[in-house]
C-alpha cells in the first residue's frame, strides 16, 4: 500500500510513496488541509462547502465539494483507499502508518507540553525522551500553515489565519520549554538557538530575550547579552510602545554587576503583583465565604475564561471580586489586573483604561502611533493574566473587545463585574444577593405570649450583622451592643434584606442613634425611607455615597419601556408569578428576564410551589413605586388590576381548601400573602366590598391553619373600621362586615365579638 506523506507547516507538500504530486486545483489542497487539522473526526459536508465556496448556491457548492473530494482521493492513490471514511453527511481522514501529516504530529507533541505548562509544571521537559520528542515537533514547524498559499474564499481565509496563529502560539510555547530545559542543563547553545528561534516568530517575546541573555552571560558572554537587553528594549518601544518587564531590567543589572545568575527556576520572579494591580482595602472584608469558594472553582476551571459578578447596585460586587483575586493571585503567573470601568462615558475610553491599568503608557513619540488596542492585545498573548473589569453595566456595547482579549490570549482569563450580564456565549455567571440575615422572630402563638415566652433567635454569625457591627464600631470605638440592640440590628438587616452599601449607609447613623431609632427612621407607612440611607463618605464617589443615587444609576440604563414595566410591577408585594405579571403589568415572560439579566428583578428562591415566580427588591420596589406614584393617573389602573386579580386567586384558593389540593393550595397563599392582603387593603381603601365577601373563606383558613390569629384579627379589624361609614348604605359592606363578625368570633372569642358589635353601633 502507498504511503502518503501531508507537510502543511510551510510551503504546502504531498508525497505519494516519497515523489511529489501536485493538484489540479487550490480547492483540492484547501479541502486537504481543512481534513488535516481535523483528522479523525467527522466533516459536516454543508460546513466543507460554506467554507470554500460561501458565494456558490448549495447545490453547486456541494458539487463542486464531490467532485473536489474525488480528484483528491485519486492524487493520493486508491479512490477506495481507506484513509477517508465518507457518509452522506460526512468526511473524514484517518491518519495510519500509511497516511501521515506534520501539523497533526507537531499538535500532539505540542500538546504534551502546553497540558503540563496550564497542570502548573516548572520543569515539564524533565527527560532527555521528552524533550527530544518535543524538539522533533519544533522540527517540523517549517513555517506558517499553508505558507505563501491563499484561496479565494472569505470563510477559508479567515479559518486559515486563526489556525495560523494557534500553531504559531503552540510553537512558542515548545520552544520556551525546550530552551529552559536545556539551560538547566546548561548546553548554553541550544538554548540560545531555541530563545533566537522564538523571536524570529515574535520579536517582541520578552521571556525569549530574557532566555537568550541568560545563555550569553552563561557562556561568558557579557557584552552580548547586555546587547541583547537593549535589542529587546528597542523592539518593545517600536512595536508596543511600552518598557522592559522588571525581571528583565533586574536581569541586566545583575549581568552588568557581574551578579551570579541563578537557574531559571531560582531567578527572581516577575511579580506584577507588586504593582498597583488591586487597589488596597482599608476595611476588613466580611462574609461571603460560599461566593468565594464559588469564585475560586471557577478560576482554577480551564473552560471558564470569563465570569461575571451580575447584581444590583451596592450589592458588593467590586469588593468581592478584589477579595477573590487578592486570594487568588498564585494561580497567575503574570499577575492580577484591576480596570474600573465605571466613570467612564462611552466605550471609546475602555480600550485606553485597560491600557493605563497594564501600565503600557505611551513612551515618546514613536509609541504614540501605535493603537491602544495593539498594544494591550499584543501584551496579554503570551501571558497568565486575571483581568478584572469592574462596572461594565454601561459598556455592553463594547464585549466585542472582552471577546477578542480572550481569543488573542489563551492564558488570560476574565472576571467582570455588572449590573447586567453580557450575554456572551462563553460567559459563566454568578447572580449576587444580599448577605445571610437572620430570620425574622417566630410568631408566638397566644398562650406563649401570655407565659412571657421569647421568640427570638440567637443573631450572632450572620455576615450582615457581622458587616453592621463592623461598620459601627469603626463609627463608635468600643461599641457591644445589648441582646435588645442586636436584635435591632437584625431587624435593619432584614429591612434593607442584606443589601451591603445599605447596612454600611444604616451603621454610619450610630454615632447619633440607636438601632432602635436607625430602624424607625429606616421606616415609614409606605416602605423604607431611601433618603436615610445616605452618608457625607469623603473617600467614596458621590454616587455610591446613598441608596438613592445607586439606583438612580440603574434606573438610567433602563429603556423607556423597561422603566414602564418596572413602575408597573411595584404594586407586587412578595414573589409573584409571570401570569400575575402578564395580568396586572401587561409583561410578558421574556420581559421579566431580561430585567433579570440587568439585576433589577429576581427569581424568587424555590419554595413548595409550583413554577417559577419573580421579586423585586425592598429597597428597587420603594424606588419604583415612587415612579409609579408619579404617573398621571398615580398607578390607579395598576393597581385597580392588582386588586381584580387576587381578588380572584383569593375566591379560586377557597373552592379548593376543602379539596385534595388544599395543602398545595395553602402553600399557594403563604407564597402570595404580602400580595392579597395588598389587594384586600386596596380593595377596602376604594370601597370594592363585592371584590372580598366570596375570599372570607380562604382568608379565614389561611390564618386557623397557620395559627396566625393576631394577623387575622388585625386584618379584620381593619375591613370593619374601613367600611363601617359604609354600612348603612351599601347591602355589600354590611354582608362583608357580617362575615367578619363571625370570623372574629373563632378568633378572638366573644369578648372580640362584643368590641366589633361596639364599633358597629
Amino acid at each position: 500500500m502507498k504511503r502518503v506523506e501531508i507537510s502543511l507547516l510551510g510551503p504546502a507538500r504531498v508525497c505519494l510513496d516519497g515523489e511529489p504530486i501536485r493538484f489540479r486545483t487550490d480547492s483540492t489542497c484547501a479541502l486537504l488541509a481543512y481534513l488535516a487539522l481535523h483528522a479523525g473526526l467527522p466533516c459536516r459536508r454543508e460546513a466543507l462547502a460554506g467554507l470554500l465556496w460561501p458565494e456558490q448556491p448549495e447545490p453547486a457548492a456541494f458539487h463542486n465539494l464531490r467532485q473536489t473530494l474525488l480528484n483528491l482521493r485519486h492524487a493520493l492513490g486508491d479512490p477506495e483507499d481507506d484513509s477517508f471514511s465518507t457518509t452522506r453527511h460526512t468526511v473524514q481522514l484517518n491518519l495510519s502508518d500509511n497516511c501521515w501529516a506534520d501539523v497533526c504530529a507537531f499538535q500532539a507533541a505540542a500538546a504534551e507540553a502546553l497540558a503540563a505548562s496550564k497542570a502548573g509544571s516548572a520543569q515539564h521537559a524533565e527527560t532527555y525522551e521528552s524533550a527530544q520528542r518535543l524538539a522533533a515537533a519544533v522540527a517540523l514547524y517549517q513555517g506558517d500553515l499553508l505558507s505563501g498559499f491563499s484561496y479565494p474564499s472569505a470563510s477559508f481565509e479567515e479559518w486559515l489565519v486563526v489556525e495560523r496563529e494557534r500553531l504559531s502560539l503552540q510553537t512558542l510555547e515548545v520552544l520556551c520549554q525546550l530552551a529552559a530545559y536545556h539551560e538547566r542543563r546548561a548546553e548554553y547553545e541550544l538554548t540560545l538557538r531555541y530563545a533566537r528561534r522564538q523571536l524570529e516568530l515574535e520579536v517582541w517575546q520578552e521571556k525569549a530575550h530574557r532566555q537568550a541573555m541568560r545563555a550569553l552571560a552563561l557562556s561568558g558572554e557579557r557584552d552580548a547579552a547586555l546587547a541583547q537587553y537593549e535589542t529587546c528594549r528597542q523592539i518593545l518601544a517600536q512595536e508596543l510602545g511600552i518598557e522592559p518587564e522588571h525581571e528583565t531590567t533586574a536581569l541586566r543589572d545583575r549581568i552588568r554587576e557581574g551578579a551570579e545568575l541563578l537557574s531559571p527556576s531560582a531567578t527572581l520572579p516577575h511579580d506584577l503583583r507588586q504593582r498597583p494591580g488591586l487597589p488596597t482595602q482599608l476595611t476588613p472584608f466580611v462574609g461571603r465565604e460560599a461566593e468565594l469558594a464559588l469564585i475560586a472553582e471557577r478560576l482554577r476551571d480551564p473552560h471558564c475564561r470569563l465570569l461575571t459578578l451580575v447584581g444590583p447596585g451596592g450589592i458588593g460586587k467590586t469588593r468581592l471580586a478584589l477579595q477573590a483575586a487578592a486570594e487568588q493571585q498564585e494561580a497567575f503567573a503574570d499577575g492580577v489586573f484591576y480596570v474600573p470601568l465605571g466613570l467612564l462615558t462611552s466605550i471609546d475610553g475602555m480600550v485606553p483604561t485597560i491600557s493605563q491599568a497594564l501600565g503600557l503608557s505611551p513612551l515618546g513619540a514613536v509609541a504614540c502611533t501605535i493603537a491602544p488596542w495593539v498594544k494591550v492585545s499584543n501584551y496579554l498573548r503570551t501571558r497568565n493574566v486575571l483581568l478584572i473589569l469592574d462596572g461594565f453595566e454601561h459598556l455592553l456595547m463594547g464585549t466585542d473587545r472582552v471577546t477578542e482579549i480572550l481569543r488573542a490570549a489563551p492564558g488570560v482569563k476574565v472576571l467582570i463585574t455588572s449590573r447586567a450580564e453580557l450575554n456572551l456565549q462563553g460567559e459563566h455567571l454568578l447572580s449576587m444577593r444580599g448577605m445571610g440575615c437572620p430570620p425574622p422572630p417566630r410568631p408566638l402563638h397566644d398562650r406563649e405570649r401570655e407565659q412571657g415566652v421569647g421568640g427570638s433567635d440567637p443573631v450572632a454569625g450572620y455576615s450582615a450583622v457581622e458587616l453592621f457591627l463592623s461598620a459601627a464600631r469603626r463609627a463608635r470605638p468600643g461599641y457591644e451592643p445589648t441582646p435588645q440592640e442586636l436584635q435591632q440590628v437584625a431587624h435593619i438587616c432584614r429591612q434593607v434584606q442584606g443589601v451591603p452599601l445599605a447596612i454600611l449607609l444604616a451603621a454610619s447613623w450610630i454615632k447619633a442613634l440607636t438601632p432602635a431609632e436607625i430602624a424607625d427612621h429606616l421606616s415609614r407607612a409606605e416602605g423604607l425611607d431611601l433618603d436615610f440611607l445616605a452618608a457625607d463618605w469623603r473617600d467614596v464617589p458621590p454616587e455610591q455615597r446613598s441608596v438613592r443615587t445607586v439606583l438612580d444609576r440603574s434606573w438610567s440604563l433602563l429603556s423607556e419601556r423597561q422603566r414602564a414595566v418596572l413602575a408597573a410591577l411595584a404594586v407586587f408585594r412578595g414573589p409573584f408569578t409571570p401570569a400575575a405579571a402578564l395580568e396586572v403589568a401587561g409583561t410578558p415572560l421574556r420581559e421579566l428576564l431580561a430585567l433579570v439579566g440587568c439585576s433589577m428583578l429576581a427569581r424568587s428562591p424555590a419554595g413548595r410551589t409550583a413554577g417559577p415566580r419573580f421579586e423585586l427588591h425592598d429597597l428597587l420596589r420603594q424606588y419604583a413605586a415612587e415612579k409609579l406614584a408619579s404617573w398621571p393617573d398615580g398607578g390607579a389602573a395598576v393597581r385597580e388590576r392588582h386588586c381584580a386579580y387576587y381578588a380572584a386567586a383569593m375566591q379560586g384558593w377557597g373552592d379548593e381548601l376543602i379539596g385534595p389540593h388544599a395543602l398545595a393550595t395553602m402553600a399557594e397563599m403563604e407564597a402570595e400573602v404580602g400580595n392579597w392582603t395588598s389587594a384586600w387593603d386596596w380593595a377596602l381603601e376604594h370601597g370594592q366590598a363585592h371584590r372580598l365577601r366570596t375570599a372570607f373563606d380562604s382568608v379565614w383558613r389561611f390564618y386557623k391553619w397557620h395559627i396566625r390569629y393576631r394577623e387575622g384579627e388585625m386584618l379584620l379589624r381593619r375591613t370593619v373600621d374601613r367600611l363601617r361609614p359604609s354600612v348603612g348604605r351599601s347591602r355589600e359592606a354590611r354582608m362583608l362586615v357580617a362575615y367578619a363578625l363571625g370570623i372574629q368570633g373563632h378568633l378572638s372569642g366573644a369578648q372580640g365579638r362584643s368590641d366589633l358589635h361596639q364599633q358597629l353601633a
